[in-house]
């Protein structure tokens, strides 16, 4: 398979790093077994928002053993600052203050100059639970078959309200074959952990498909090892308007038909029927109702009055927008005229 280089990062990684308010991390320390265990990596481009309860939730894992590796990609909101006041304070966090190039290049660059043997994703606006980091590493130990590993999620909305769970199925085969039948991911991208010598050698991520960098990296990852899910919820997934799956969704789209056609022809496979891509990116409304149904079907009848609440006040004569209300409050849909 040729291999993406990962020159595109602006600076090259040094052999020892000194973070501001981090610890000087010695890939030799590493390689005798002292070093962390884990690298985490987390990208950041003007998050303040949620930035807080994303790092305190892996600053307070059960698992002590890993750096926090946060690259930083030219915020100019609050986002630095809140960063380097964390960094004083915790010398796991090494702090990497980039120009803004995007979130592919931030991510290969975090990947250079990782320390520890795992890599564990994590994005800005989530939050992982306590003992995620200690579960995924004891099942990566003790398989060395396992090149990424995933989790159940819970996806949250922007204040933390439960919208649902995703709990794919845990095996290698299921996994790979979801892949491969319906180009779409198959887990959610900051709930997993991989090998970090396994991501140098495919290649790390790459530029070609914007949006679905995860995608294309699953499927050169299963094409080398295998993928897993722990069956359990370890990871808040949050959701909201700005998200790049609302605003992005064409590009998205494509990118993903681009990766899949790929990932095809490098397997010797035939393309499947690609979808279609969507013509306009869903409305606030859509979004709202689409939450709504999702947490009615889940069990959470107060986030769901709720969004069904919100669409219809903001849109109540389109189509539908009755009876999602009826049935959110009632539990029974409306029975039509014959």
């Amino acid at each position: 398979m040729q291999k993406i280089s990962l020159s595109n990062s602006s600076r090259s990684a040094p052999n020892g790093f000194d973070a501001p308010g981090g610890a000087i991390i010695d890939p030799a320390r590493h390689k005798a077994g002292e070093g962390p265990k884990i690298s985490v990596l987390m990208p950041v481009h003007n998050g303040d928002v949620y930035l807080g309860e994303a790092v305190d939730s892996i600053l307070h894992q059960t698992e002590p053993r890993f750096e926090f590796l946060i690259v930083d990609d030219g915020s100019t909101d609050r986002s630095r600052d809140l960063l380097r006041a964390y960094a004083n304070t915790d010398p796991r966090i090494r702090l990497l203050l980039r120009d803004h190039e995007g979130l592919v290049p931030a991510l290969n660059y975090g990947i250079s100059v990782a320390c520890a043997p795992f890599l564990a994703r994590m994005d800005a606006d989530d939050v992982a639970l306590p003992d995620r980091f200690a579960r995924q590493l004891a099942a990566l130990e003790a398989d060395p078959r396992i090149g990424a590993l995933g989790t159940h999620v819970e996806v949250i909305d922007q204040v933390g309200r439960p919208i649902r769970s995703f709990t794919p199925p845990a095996d290698h085969d299921t996994l790979d074959a979801h892949l491969i039948t319906h180009g779409s991911p198959c887990f959610w991208h900051p709930s997993v952990m991989m090998r970090t010598d396994l991501l140098r050698e495919i290649g790390g991520y790459s530029e070609a498909y914007p949006y679905t960098e995860d995608l294309d990296l699953w499927f050169r990852i299963a094409e080398q090892m295998r993928l897993s899910v722990l069956p359990e919820t370890l990871l808040k997934y949050r959701v909201h308007l700005a998200s790049v799956s609302v605003t992005k969704r064409a590009t998205q789209h494509r990118s993903a038909r681009a990766a899949w056609l790929a990932a095809c022809r490098r397997r010797g496979s035939t393309a499947p029927d690609l979808p279609a891509i969507p013509a306009a990116a869903p409305t606030e409304v859509d979004i709202m109702r689409k939450w709504a149904a999702w947490a009615m079907r889940s069990g959470h009848f107060s986030t769901a009055r709720h969004y069904a609440w919100k669409s219809f006040r903001t849109a109540p004569f389109t189509p539908g927008a009755a009876g999602l209300l009826f049935w959110v409050m009632t539990g029974r849909g409306i029975r039509r005229r014959s």
